[in-house]
């Protein structure tokens, strides 16, 4: 999937300010920062040319190297740009890639404003912050009808995965598992159960089964050796651990039954 940080996202005064996009009136997308507290740009699909580059490199790489990576293509929370983004991709790509990627972290709305739906895969960003909280998606999640996995163990927001996990379509990725269970130590209530990386896999497997876990590293950002050495550590048996490295990922992506 195209990154999220890209170039027209960037503060011209400060590159380290934090910049959302946001929906405008006249058809297009504002680029806030807010540091500086002002609009610092516009753009029509902002994601459009960097999706359709990230479609060809993909096919460029799995057609040399014989692999099987699967395109997504990015978006922010925006009705506006999950419509057409969609709409523009199946007409124009069809077959060429696989899902959405929402990004809430440069988003100003929460998904639970959005109407959107499809039975498209759909790769969902959680994080700390109000609009990436599972909680404040949990109706856009129930009335989705398509596949959705939602990122970084959801971080950890375990009464909403329990609602959740009642959902068929719905999944989690673990990436990083090393990571947030230090986020999870600075976490009172989650501290007690989850002191280290493996307690949180018991922790979302206890809730959710293996059935419906992804393993994931969070490559670049996580290490995928240092995430793969840890999950073969886990108790589980190897079935389960087949499950989670590589079936649920093909059900996810509508590849499997």
């Amino acid at each position: 999937m195209a990154m999220p940080f890209i170039n027209e996202m960037i503060c011209p005064f400060d590159k380290k300010h934090y910049t959302c996009v946001r929906q405008g009136y006249d058809g297009r997308d504002e680029i806030f920062c807010t540091n500086c507290n002002k609009r610092i740009s516009q753009a029509t699909n902002i994601y459009r040319q960097y999706n359709v580059m990230t479609i060809n490199l993909v096919e460029l790489i799995n057609r040399k190297y014989g692999t099987r990576f699967y395109p997504f293509i990015t978006s922010i929370v925006s009705e506006r740009m999950l419509k057409s983004e969609l709409d523009y991709f199946s007409s124009n790509y069809a077959n060429r890639f696989f899902g959405l990627k929402i990004y809430t972290g440069l988003s100003f709305d929460v998904l639970n404003n959005i109407h959107f739906n499809a039975n498209i895969p759909l790769l969902i960003h959680t994080g700390t912050y109000f609009n990436q909280q599972p909680k404040n998606m949990l109706n856009f999640l129930l009335n989705y009808d398509g596949p959705v996995c939602l990122a970084h163990f959801a971080r950890i927001d375990i009464e909403s995965i329990r609602v959740l996990s009642e959902k068929n379509n719905l999944y989690l990725d673990s990436s990083p598992a090393s990571r947030l269970s230090e986020v999870c130590s600075r976490n009172e209530a989650l501290a007690k159960n989850i002191t280290t990386p493996k307690d949180l896999y018991y922790k979302i497997l206890n809730v959710i089964g293996t059935k419906k876990l992804l393993w994931g590293s969070d490559a670049p950002y996580g290490n995928v050796a240092t995430e793969l050495k840890l999950f073969h550590e886990l108790n589980l048996s190897l079935e389960e651990k087949f499950d989670i490295l590589y079936n649920n990922a093909l059900r996810f992506l509508s590849l499997a039954p």
